[in-house]
This record gives structure tokens, sequence and C-alpha cells, in this order.
């Protein structure tokens, strides 16, 4: 971890996380053209595993939901099952949100967002059995309070076709929990929360 601790501190690594966007293509098992790149991302993203097992989202946010308010309940005699949570559900992005099967490109993957998540869940993997994160919230950091709303605000996921709907049943509805973009910013929250107290790379 203190390696990549320090690889993660330089500024040619947001460079080389930058550039890789354009390096790693997505893939197509048919049709695939370098000019319709964008498409198949487009896509696959659309049309990924992730709207497949929609049916199921209940049962991942009510997960979600208890594991999150134990955390800040029990604090650090959650850290484990914390930390095991947020490992197995960036792989969990990883691999639903960017794979798809469709009638036009077979199967397809977004081939940098796959890498990129991996690489978040195995730094979260080495925390799982290094454990260097503190999860006591104390001191309070009031001066990121509002983080907190913004990220409830991500997972709530209100934006809809018909405008805003701030129904709170979407915290249990909404297939949130399985879905990058809307649970990393609350991640990141109970991470800001504890600051110093936390490992950086994570």
């Amino acid at each position: 971890m203190e390696r990549i601790d320090y690889i993660t501190r330089k500024w040619w690594f947001f460079v080389i996380l930058v550039i890789s966007q354009f390096l790693f293509l997505p893939y197509a098992s048919k049709n695939f053209q370098v000019e319709q790149i964008n498409t198949i991302i487009y896509t696959t993203l659309t049309n990924s595993i992730q709207l497949k097992i929609s049916s199921y989202s209940v049962y991942f946010q009510i997960l979600s939901l208890i594991i999150l308010v134990l955390l800040i309940v029990l604090k650090n005699r959650m850290k484990l099952i914390f930390n095991l949570y947020v490992a197995v559900s960036y792989i969990l992005f990883a691999f639903v949100q960017n794979i798809a099967i469709t009638e036009k490109y077979g199967w397809s993957i977004v081939t940098v967002n796959v890498i990129m998540f991996l690489f978040v869940a195995y730094v979260w993997v080495i925390e799982i059995f290094q454990s260097k994160n503190d999860y006591s919230f104390s001191p309070f950091q009031w001066k990121y309070s509002w983080m907190i709303l913004l990220s409830l605000f991500a997972y709530l996921c209100p934006l809809s076709a018909d405008g805003f709907n701030f129904n709170p049943a979407h915290f249990v509805y909404k297939n949130s929990a399985t879905a990058f973009c809307l649970t990393t910013p609350l991640f990141l929250t109970l991470m800001t929360l504890n600051i110093p107290s936390i490992n950086i790379v994570t």
C-alpha cells in the first residue's frame, strides 16, 4: 500500500489516468469500428447488465442502507464489513455497469471503466487486510457537512424524465447501490468526514 500511496500522490499519476481514457478502447464482439467508439460506449452503458438486474435492486439497496447506518452507529466495529462491502461494490460496478449484450455489437465492454473500477477495488481489498481507515467520526468535521446533503442527493437520484422526484422511497427502490456515480459520492463523504485518520489511497 505504501508504494501505491507514493504513486497516487505524484502529478504524473493523474496524467496517466487521463491518457488511459484514450488508450483502452472499448471491446465489441461484432461490428467494431474505431469511428463508432462513442456509440459502442453509449450502447454498452445504456444496455448494461445493471439494467437487467434492476428487479433485484431493492435487495442491494436494503443491504447498502443497513451497512451504512450500522457504520455510522457502530463506527469502527463495522470497519471490516464496510471495507469488504466497498471492495465488493467496486467489483460489481466494474462488471454490471460496463458490460452488455446487444444485437448490434454482441458482447461489448467499456474496458477503461472496468480497469479503473477494479483498481479501486484492489486498493480496498488491501485496506481490508491493513485496516488503516478510522471510522470514529470524531471530532466531527463540520466544515465538510455540506457533502452529506450532496451525497444523499446523488444516492436518492431524484432526477427523472418527468423532473425531480424526492420521494424517500427511492432510497430503497432506485438501484443506486449498483451504480458507481451514485454511490461513490457517499463513500467519499464518509471518508472525508474522518480526515485525517484515513488511508488516502482509498
